[in-house]
């Protein structure tokens, strides 16, 4: 399995988006090499949408990957973390990787 520089222990990040302001601070989080995990319960619909389309291209331009876990619940993977195809929990192969401590930010 290949990583890019960045990713190691500690490297998933948790975000709960309020704002439409904050997905930079995202895309800036998966661009440096970091996994996030993204939460959108507190946020409109509408908004949810442009954001997401905001990442997809984000991670279309790193070729990194975007797993919708839930509704709600989006897993964005820079390029060269879990490069196989995905099991069904993606965060349980991040787990047993040692990836899953997350420094998250709000």
């Amino acid at each position: 399995m290949k990583f890019p520089v960045k990713a190691g222990k500690g490297s998933v990040k948790v975000v709960t988006i309020r704002s439409f302001e904050e997905e930079h601070i995202v895309a800036d989080e998966v661009i440096s090499g970091s996994v996030v995990l993204v939460d959108f319960k507190y946020i409109d619909s509408n908004i949810k949408q442009r954001i997401l389309a905001f990442l997809e291209g984000t991670i279309f331009g790193i070729d990194g990957r975007m797993v919708v876990l839930r509704d709600d619940l989006v897993l964005l993977l820079p390029n060269g973390v879990l490069d196989e195809p995905l099991e069904k929990n993606p965060l349980e192969a991040l787990r047993q990787n040692g990836q899953t401590e997350s420094r998250g930010f709000y």
